[in-house]
């Protein structure tokens, strides 16, 4: 084949594969290529890229730099495969693998999820803390038609008002004290993806008013900017709240209520939840075996006896660090009852395994726990946010319980 008739051939090709995927790499395979005069003729006359093989290059005089970058090229299209294979695997991770429970109760929440996850429609998910809310907004996301594009978080009890009102909308420079440079905000950020609003009851009654504004007609302006800017952002929020009774209160405006609310999803404590225990158990074991490289294979049975009796005020977070706590003291390659925090230990039932430990023997519930948080809380130098993270507890629940057993911190 000559020089000509190679050139047209390719052209040919090239034309057709752009019809296919218009972002193909086109590349020369071999071919009547013999010198580089005929390869940059065929870089001219053609779309062509890069040229490889065993035909071409190596019959041309060229530095062996220039010949492992055909090498790289060869791979191009491994590498292209592996990365699609690992990104449809990841979205597999993310859509309900994290999410843990075959009970009737969980099998719901899974049938909303699929269902409202491809309607391009605004989700309230409702819940104590620690029962998964999160678990649950994210699978909405990477269920849907957006999953593609970006999943961005901004927990509303974290940030003051005038900050928060930044973090949405953005802000132009020199728009407050402190605003050196344009900031992009989330929903800007969050464009044809999903914005989830956590904790979005702690949100003040100002801010409110411009999300209803953003969410109504898909437009806002950056702080102390003019110019409108459109989006398409879906917005999913939770809380631990009951919105409707902060509505009836004045908290919490009626009509943004309704905009977040046009499909609800409220979480299940996991109290109500006791058989799907063991099957949480093996999913956190599993995942706390790969963080610490351990080799805890279950739990005893009187173990799992405590653990389905006790009642999880922290929920699904709460059992997590007990278990992770559990097996990094465990000694042997099972969880004993030993191994479990005192508290947990009193709820068990009467059985054949030591259930009382040291100065928490024989004490009631409530006092085992009571001594339970004065000791992380010394651990912790009286550190409240540290406790509860340790505690596996939320702050408000930490809090409530202080008050509940007259724990008052020490002055600074």
């Amino acid at each position: 084949m000559s020089i000509p008739e190679a050139v047209d051939l390719a052209n040919r090709i090239f034309r057709a594969a752009k019809e296919v995927n218009s972002e193909a790499l086109h590349m020369v395979y071999g071919g009547p290529i013999v010198s580089p005069e005929h390869a940059s003729h065929f870089y001219l006359e053609t779309s062509a890229v890069g040229v490889i093989g065993g035909s071409t290059f190596e019959r041309i005089p060229t530095e062996e730099r220039i010949k492992g970058v055909i090498g790289e090229f060869k791979r191009v299209g491994v590498l292209a495969e592996e990365n699609r294979y690992l990104k449809k695997e990841l979205m597999k991770k993310m859509r309900f693998d994290e999410i843990v429970g075959q009970s009737r109760a969980m099998q719901e929440i899974y049938e909303i999820i699929s269902k409202v996850a491809g309607k391009n429609v605004n989700v309230l998910v409702q819940g104590e803390s620690g029962t998964g809310k999160e678990l649950i907004v994210r699978s909405i996301h990477y269920n849907s038609d957006r999953y593609k594009h970006a999943f961005i978080k901004v927990n509303c009890a974290s940030l003051p008002e005038q900050l928060l009102e930044s973090e949405l909308f953005g802000h132009e420079k020199g728009s407050f004290t402190g605003a050196l440079q344009q900031r992009i905000g989330r929903f800007e950020l969050a464009h044809q993806g999903t914005l989830f609003l956590d904790e979005i009851g702690e949100m003040s009654l100002v801010t409110q008013a411009k999300l209803l504004r953003a969410i109504q007609y898909r437009e806002f302006e950056r702080v102390g900017g003019s110019k409108t800017i459109k989006v398409d952002t879906r917005i999913v929020c939770a809380t631990n709240r009951d919105l409707w009774k902060a509505v009836q209160e004045g908290r919490f405006r009626e009509d943004l209520f309704y905009r977040l609310n046009v499909i609800s999803i409220q979480t299940v404590p996991l109290r109500e939840l006791k058989e799907d225990i063991p099957l949480m158990v093996s999913h956190f074991l599993k995942k706390i075996n790969e963080k610490f490289q351990g080799d805890v294979s279950g739990v005893t049975a009187p173990a799992l006896d405590a653990l389905l009796a006790y009642d999880w005020p922290g929920n699904v977070r709460e059992l997590e660090h007990v278990l992770e706590r559990a097996a990094v003291l465990c000694e042997g390659d099972r969880i004993g009852i030993a191994d479990l925090p005192a508290y947990i230990q009193q709820a068990a039932p009467v059985s054949g395994e030591a259930v009382g430990q040291g100065d928490f023997a024989d004490k009631p519930l409530q006092s085992v726990e009571k001594e339970w948080i004065l000791e992380t809380l010394r651990k912790q130098a009286w550190n409240r946010t540290k406790t509860a993270e340790a505690l596996g507890f939320t702050r408000r629940t930490l809090f409530n319980k202080m008050k509940k057993y007259g724990i008052k911190p020490i002055p600074k």
